[in-house]
């Protein structure tokens, strides 16, 4: 359920079928056949690990609560995210991306990675092709097209 849609992201989280630079593994669809099935959420972290304020540690930024496979514009597991305040660092990254993902004369700045119970926005994916494809109204059109399902306030 995505509360308030101008707080969503939506992009491919893995590539299915490219060899990891890290140790040249690569996931297959099949892989998560079953995560899939369950059709839980994960936590929506950054860089893999908690941030660290002057107030404590915020350990998630938010919730990826829809997952699908696709093979367009990559072969990969899209995802559907919702980013907390997290203390306004939620705020602050929702800014960014949507700034960085808009420009078009410099590489994309934000990527995502996949682990095994979260989901994580990052500056430095395992692969190229995970990124984050768009923002608010963005990310839910983004999501239609490439899933044909739609993700409403109520979903």
């Amino acid at each position: 359920m995505i509360k308030d849609p101008e707080r969503a992201i939506c992009g491919i989280a893995t590539a299915f079928g490219q060899p990891s630079p890290n140790d040249g593994r690569s996931w297959k669809a099949e892989q998560f056949r079953d995560f899939l099935a369950l059709e839980t959420a994960v936590s929506l972290r950054v860089d893999h690990g908690p941030l660290i304020t002057n107030r404590g540690m915020i350990m998630s930024v938010g919730m990826v609560r829809q997952f699908a496979t696709v093979t367009w514009p990559t072969h990969g597991l899209l995802i559907m995210a919702e980013v907390d305040d997290a203390g306004g660092f939620g705020d602050e990254l929702l800014r960014d991306i949507a700034a960085v993902t808009t420009q078009t004369w410099l590489p994309h700045g934000w990527g995502l990675s996949v682990a095994a119970h979260e989901v994580s926005v990052t500056r430095s994916p395992a692969f190229e092709d995970a990124k984050i494809l768009g923002v608010g109204e963005q990310a839910m059109s983004t999501w239609r097209m490439l899933t044909e399902r739609r993700i409403g306030a109520d979903c």
